[in-house]
């Protein structure tokens, strides 16, 4: 597989690094499954994403609507079989014990 035939990418784990790989993969034009156990910390890497995204707005490095397009790129999932249904590549940064308990 080459990269320009990569359209989607799942990221495995919304903490504090997956937000921030998920919103860069997203400004990048790729379509992103993010995925934890948790649909709490799914809610605050959402919430994070935003919040990053609008640092570089005041700072003019992207506009608003390409924050929103980007976005709008970003499905999340609490299932680990739902988030890597069509993927194409896949990056894993949960720790441990969460993907652990997710598969038993």
């Amino acid at each position: 597989m080459r990269l320009e035939d990569l359209r989607k990418a799942a990221l495995i784990g919304a903490g504090t690094m997956g937000a921030g790989i998920a919103v860069c993969f997203a400004q990048a034009g790729y379509d992103v499954m993010l995925q934890d156990i948790s649909e709490e910390q799914l809610d605050k890497a959402l919430h994070r994403i935003a919040e990053s995204q609008g640092i570089l707005i005041q700072e003019s490095v992207i506009s608003a609507e390409e924050a929103a397009k980007a976005r709008e790129r970003i499905t999340t999932a609490s299932s680990l079989e739902k988030a890597l249904d069509g993927v194409q590549f896949v990056l894993e940064v949960a720790s441990w014990p969460l993907i652990l308990r997710d598969s038993a």
